[in-house]
């Protein structure tokens, strides 16, 4: 399995033991499995830290814990083809001698590193899964303390979740960033992208999510945050609970949501056109408005992509464009101005991309072509 897979190289890893295939193999096994690196950093660190005690001492500690967490028949499972016992040295040996080979040590390690892993791992596995389109990076914490970072291809998303049970779902085309110590005093994530949040509520450890124009906190609540870098507009959507949203360009102003509050702020073509550019007020338009419901069974069209589902009204055709890109995994090119002012309408959930369009054609004229990924509007 996939997952016993992880287990076992970084069982390795710890050792000293793994190759160098067998480390690239593992960092992307990790790519798919991303919610597993915050137990694996915290696994990497007691090894490190056992390394200052005596290593006997460490082995039989290992040892003791091995028996606890066995089976019912008292034993752990385990089979490497590769890596066998040296014949010549027997358990009398071992007892002898009070040592134990090295080769015993790394399957020692391994065994503790799957069965503890795995154990928090379930925790995590029962309450998130992947789209089977989704493809997930991430970096591996390190002696850098390098930041974990998850990210989405367009076309995709991914279901999170946080060390503090925090659920996530992220978008299409999407990065969510979090430190090593995320469970400190303060809960805190940078996304560029978009993301549903229903966050765990603690008082005493606010939650802050960074985006490029706002910072946004809260103690407990669900709520949607689309913020793109190179987007013209970024919305907040409060479905349940409240939030404050101070504007990073005017800090000392607060805004408070209410449910079915919408923040939105649009960017002017300066800012979009300068991503890292610094935002002033003249940069920004911010407004309050509300969701929205879709009349027929009253779903909430900022969070339908949750449930893949693509749903617009009267959008035009350059901004419905760009979320069809996010949805699956193309990308647009027009060749007529005044085409991408078209406005249409629509509900989609399981149709393909040639169905989608077809179907906005029938809406309004506009001629397309398809070349290696890219739909282009003729006229």
């Amino acid at each position: 399995m996939t997952v016993d897979r992880i287990w076992y190289i970084l069982g390795k890893k710890l050792t000293g033991e793994a190759s160098e295939e067998e480390l690239n193999d593992l960092e992307d096994l990790l790519c798919h499995h991303p919610e597993l690196h915050y137990p694996i950093q915290h696994i990497i660190e007691l090894w490190r830290l056992d390394k200052k005690n005596d290593h006997q001492e460490a082995i039989q500690a290992l040892q003791r814990h091995l028996l606890r967490i066995a089976d019912q028949d008292g034993k752990i499972a385990y089979e490497d083809e590769k890596d066998q016992e040296d014949p010549a040295l027997t358990d009398e040996d071992d007892r002898q001698t009070g040592t134990i080979p090295s080769r015993k040590a790394a399957k020692i390690i391994v065994y503790i590193a799957a069965a503890s892993l795995i154990t928090i791992a379930f925790l995590f596995f029962r309450q998130s899964s992947s789209s089977p389109k989704a493809t997930i990076s991430a970096h591996i914490p390190g002696k850098n303390d390098t930041p974990n970072e998850i990210s989405t291809r367009p076309g995709s998303h991914s279901h999170i979740t946080l060390p503090d049970g925090s659920q996530v779902v992220l978008n299409g085309n999407s990065t969510l960033t979090y430190d090593k110590y995320f469970d400190k005093e303060i809960r805190e994530v940078q996304l560029n992208g978009e993301a549903f949040f229903d966050v765990t509520k603690n008082p005493d450890r606010p939650f802050i999510i960074h985006t490029r124009q706002m910072d946004i906190k809260v103690l407990g609540t669900s709520f949607n945050v689309k913020s793109y870098d190179n987007d013209k507009r970024s919305e907040t959507s409060l479905i349940r609970g409240s939030i404050e949203v101070t504007m990073k360009n005017d800090p000392a102003k607060k805004i408070i949501l209410k449910p079915a509050d919408k923040l939105v702020i649009v960017n002017n073509a300066a800012a979009v056109s300068a991503p890292r550019h610094a935002l002033t007020t003249d940069d920004l338009d911010i407004s309050m408005k509300k969701i929205n419901y879709l009349p027929a069974d009253s779903t909430v069209i900022e969070t339908s992509w949750v449930d893949d589902r693509l749903i617009f009204r009267d959008l035009p055709f350059s901004d419905m464009a760009i979320e069809i890109e996010r949805k699956y995994g193309v990308a647009f090119r027009f060749k007529n101005e005044k085409v991408k002012q078209l406005r249409f309408s629509g509900n989609f959930k399981n149709e393909t991309i040639d169905q989608v369009l077809n179907a906005l054609q029938m809406a309004n004229h506009f001629s397309y072509q398809k070349i290696n990924g890219m739909i282009i509007i003729t006229n």
